[in-house]
C-alpha cells in the first residue's frame, strides 16, 4: 500500500509493476479500535474503509469493512459518508 500522496496503480493497465494497487487516504485509531481509508485502481478507482479491534492476546480482528464511490478529505466527512450509507459490505474490500 502507498503512502497517502504517493504514486499507485490507478488504472487497469500496468506501466510499472513495481507500484501497489492501493494506496492510504488516512488512518486513526480510538482505544482499541483502528480504522484505514484507502482507494484500489483497477478498471475503476474505489475507496474503502475497514475496521479493525486490536488486542496484545488476538492481534487485529476485522470488524466491518465497505466499498465507496468516493473519497472522504477528513475524518468528519467520512462519517458522514458512512452513516448516509455510502459504504457497502457486500463488495470486496
Amino acid at each position: 500500500m502507498a503512502n497517502p500522496g504517493q504514486n499507485y496503480q490507478v488504472g487497469d493497465v500496468i506501466f510499472d509493476r513495481s507500484l501497489p494497487r492501493r494506496r492510504l487516504l488516512f488512518a486513526g485509531a480510538s482505544d482499541n479500535k483502528w480504522f484505514i481509508h484507502y482507494e484500489r485502481g483497477g478498471r475503476g478507482v474505489t475507496q474503502f474503509l475497514a475496521v479493525f479491534k486490536v488486542d496484545s492476546s488476538d492481534g487485529a480482528q476485522l470488524l466491518w469493512g465497505g466499498a465507496g464511490a468516493n473519497r472522504a478529505r477528513s475524518l468528519g466527512t467520512l462519517r458522514k459518508m458512512l452513516a448516509g450509507g455510502q459504504f457497502s459490505d457486500t463488495d470486496n474490500y
